[in-house]
């Protein structure tokens, strides 16, 4: 397949590139308006520009985005990277933890905040739960809100109803994951206070040879095994691996093939990793090339892709997408739709309706408890030790496999947490040479999920899970509370892992003091 054919074919927005199905082609041609949307939203920013100018001035203080998955990263990474003082600080909840929840909103002055609700399908059950709680607390005033969804969504009639300030309506053709360049994206952009223009005119510029060519390099590298796609990031531009992460993971990850995104594992020696890696060095500046240099002088593949400066992640975004698409295209996949995400949906709708009474689900095991850390399995494992647990669990792991920590627990601002699962991660990639990848529940089903489920079969999953919090706080409209909700997440999620055969075990944190037990945890792994 020539490059050249594949540029025109991709502009003409060729569905057959991916499918030979009419209803596929039909479906997936209603997914590849990304593939214009920079030139399109371009003539689009009077309109954008207008309304942050009237949200910045009229003495809002700051902006939080409801949302999840493809609604949520792109505008945290904007959050995260650029750093400018003409706009409003922008706060990202994705997640039902309730004390993640609590936190953010102690950080706020509600009666001086815009809430930005934000869903392509509308029906979200995070982003609509999380809107129903701050709607409360902004006691009703609707003028504190905003919708970005699709034409005819179930949020538009709630937006209505509820007399929002503004609601935007994307073009339905722009997928979630691939809508950085929409409204999704760009709302939040301007309310920052980014250069839109700037930042369009970069994602213009792009050669799409390069992007082409890379993605087929990443398709043939999975193909043959190396199918661990690892992010080495300059500090200042590091959070873009999060949205990197779920394009690559939600878009290839099914069929049982896919490339494995390896995000925020820190740089390691040769000795560290298997054959199974390659490497994509995004490079703002020099203070990772000796690190990443030996790797390459070991052998492994690198790839490596420079920024001049921030706005160049504008070129970045699109890329990326164009990567993707076409590793899609060779990997014989289709990269627009994601088949098994709605198998965790479907399996925490069923908990929700029926919460288990006790400590875990039906065809769990209970296999050990040491103070308040819990181990829950479906095959027998060793009892004496959560060491023998563990260690029997990752023993069992071939040759190209890795591991995923899938953390039911608080997120946002709990650093300390963070930094406990990244030793965590380090000490199994140390033992057993496994690549490792860590998501936060509920965020990652939005993300890796669709991986952990429609991709091969070569994951070991530890889910993490905790008590709930003191205090419950309640869901409005619904019957039951955050904890709840996430719990049903992450039975959901397990039932659905299971149901696939996925080899999984879960570490269940009961009690108080969270930080103490994560702490204690991460000393076992340490000694193993």
């Amino acid at each position: 397949m020539k490059c050249r054919n594949l540029i025109d074919r991709l502009w003409a927005k060729d569905s057959t590139l991916w499918s030979t199905n009419p209803d596929v082609q039909a479906k997936i041609q209603n997914r590849l308006g990304w593939l214009t949307s920079p030139n399109q939203f371009l003539s689009r920013l009077s309109e954008i520009t207008k309304f942050s100018a009237e949200i910045i001035q009229s003495g809002y203080q700051a902006v939080v985005l409801l949302g999840m998955g493809g609604s949520s990263l792109a505008p945290e990474v904007f959050a995260d990277i650029f750093k400018t003082d003409d706009g409003l600080p922008l706060t990202v909840l994705d997640t039902t933890d309730p004390s993640s929840i609590a936190q953010a909103q102690q950080s706020l002055e509600i009666d001086q905040t815009l809430f930005i609700v934000s869903t392509k399908s509308g029906s979200t059950i995070e982003t609509r739960s999380l809107f129903h709680y701050f709607y409360q607390q902004a006691k009703g005033n609707g003028d504190q809100f905003v919708a970005i969804t699709d034409p005819g969504s179930k949020l538009v009639g709630l937006a209505e109803e509820c007399r929002f300030k503004s609601c935007f309506l994307n073009p339905v053709d722009i997928g979630g994951r691939y809508s950085v360049f929409s409204y999704f994206g760009l709302i939040p952009a301007s309310l920052i206070g980014i250069d839109l223009e700037r930042l369009l005119k970069n994602a213009i510029g792009l050669d799409w040879q390069l992007a082409v060519d890379f993605g087929l390099e990443l398709a043939r590298h999975s193909l043959a095994g190396r199918d661990k796609m690892t992010l080495v990031s300059s500090p200042g531009i590091d959070k873009i691996g999060c949205w990197v992460e779920q394009l690559i993971a939600e878009s290839t990850g099914k069929d049982g093939k896919g490339i494995i995104p390896v995000d925020a594992e820190p740089v390691g020696v040769v000795n560290d990793y298997g054959a199974d890696r390659i490497f994509v060095y995004l490079r703002l500046d020099n203070e990772l090339d000796s690190q990443v240099g030996a790797l390459k002088e070991g052998g492994f593949p690198v790839y490596r892709h420079d920024l001049a400066d921030l706005y160049d992640l504008g070129q970045s975004f699109l890329y990326w997408e164009l990567a993707t698409a076409i590793a899609g295209t060779a990997l014989g996949i289709n990269p627009f739709d994601e088949p098994n995400v709605t198998e965790s949906k479907n399996c925490t709708a069923e908990i929700l309706n029926d919460f288990p009474t006790g400590p875990k689900l039906p065809e769990e095991e209970y296999l050990f408890d040491d103070g308040g850390i819990q181990i829950y399995g479906t095959e027998s494992h060793p009892k004496g030790s959560i060491k023998k647990c563990l260690s029997t669990f990752l023993s069992s792991a071939q040759l190209g496999d890795y591991t995923a920590i899938m953390a039911y627990t608080p997120s946002f601002g709990s650093f300390r947490v963070a930094d406990l699962f990244e030793r965590i991660r380090g000490s199994i990639r140390r033992v057993y040479r496994l690549a490792t990848t860590l998501g936060y529940g509920p965020r990652f089903l939005h993300s890796t999920g669709q991986l952990h489920k429609g991709g091969a079969n070569n994951g070991l999953f530890i889910q993490v899970t905790v008590d709930c919090p003191e205090g419950e706080l309640p869901i409005p409209e619904a019957d039951y509370d955050f904890w709840t909700l996430k719990m049903a997440q992450a039975y959901g999620d397990l039932r659905a892992l299971l149901d696939k055969n996925r080899r999984v075990i879960r570490i269940h944190i009961s009690g108080q003091d969270i930080e103490t037990k994560i702490e204690k945890l991460t000393e076992v792994f340490e000694q193993l």
